[in-house]
């Protein structure tokens, strides 16, 4: 099992007590992403990404900067399912996970369009 994360402490820890191999990193550091995956170990059976956690904006509070995050976070997991292929077990699997806000519109806007623009 290898565990990815960005906050290095937490994932220490947690790789100690489920006896894990551990990388952090930032998935947004795209080079770094690319060497992750060109650097396993071998084939995997099962390659899991979850979100960062919900950002819920109204409209009025969206700013170009939170509408490209929200953009950037579908771009990073087409990126991850990109580089996964090619790692995958011939019957493994990719969970991308996002969160269950994007199915209220009343979570804002930009969770409900990243949501349902992600790969299914």
């Amino acid at each position: 099992m290898i565990l990815t994360a960005r906050d290095p402490d937490r994932l220490h820890r947690i790789g100690l007590e489920l006896g894990a191999s551990i990388s952090a990193f930032d998935i947004s550091d795209v080079d770094r992403l690319t060497r992750f995956f060109a650097n396993l170990p071998g084939l995997v059976d099962h390659v899991l990404a979850s979100g960062a956690g919900p950002h819920y904006v109204p409209f009025a509070g969206l700013d170009t900067a939170t509408i490209r995050q929200g953009v950037e976070r579908i771009v990073l997991s087409l990126q991850i399912a990109r580089l996964a292929k090619d790692v995958l077990q011939p019957a493994g699997s990719l969970l991308l996970i996002g969160g269950t806000g994007g199915r209220r519109p009343s979570a804002g806007p930009l969770i409900s369009a990243v949501t349902a623009a992600m790969p299914r």
